[in-house]
């Protein structure tokens, strides 16, 4: 499968592109598993036609995206410019994580990760992959055709850190 994980990095004081700990380590765990993974980074501006290029040419099967909440309007405003046939969105993050209520609010998102994603996403991944619905998997809220969502519980925290893979730094190097 293939992931496009966007990363919002708009209007921040510093100047210098920053490397985002959890896109690494979920795309470290999706790699590990077989899956391809890229990253578009948004430095700079909020500009979406380079992404949607990225999209066409890439045609990921997934877009995963996580935000704080000051980035959160940028992610909006970048869902929002999917085409009507996008593949399937993910959001997680700090604020998918404290505001649910994203889920409801944003037409083109399909799914919000609440907590850790590293074996929610690869769950979600190979569900996608195997054709089967991806309705119980803990730690994701999953819009169904027609706005309703499904509230997964989530699950305990990943105590045995040396089970994960080392985080992914090579997806920054773009």
């Amino acid at each position: 499968m293939k992931i496009l994980f966007v990363y919002t990095d708009v209007n921040v004081r510093g100047g210098a592109q920053s490397y985002q700990f959890g896109i690494g380590q979920i795309s470290a765990m999706l790699r590990k598993h077989g899956h391809e993974c890229r990253l578009h980074y948004m430095f700079g501006s909020c500009n979406t036609a380079p992404l949607l290029e990225t999209i066409d040419r890439f045609k990921p099967d997934l877009i995963a995206f996580s935000a704080v909440s000051p980035q959160y309007h940028y992610v909006r405003d970048v869902l929002a410019a999917l085409p009507e046939n996008h593949p399937f969105t993910l959001l997680g993050g700090h604020h998918a994580t404290l505001c649910h209520d994203c889920l409801g609010e944003s037409p083109n998102l399909d799914a919000i990760c609440i907590g850790e994603g590293d074996y929610p996403t690869l769950e979600l991944v190979e569900s996608m992959k195997d054709g089967k619905p991806a309705d119980n998997i803990k730690n994701l809220w999953i819009k169904k055709p027609g706005g309703s969502i499904v509230k997964n519980p989530t699950r305990p925290f990943t105590e045995d850190l040396d089970s994960l893979p080392f985080p992914d730094r090579e997806l920054f190097d773009t």
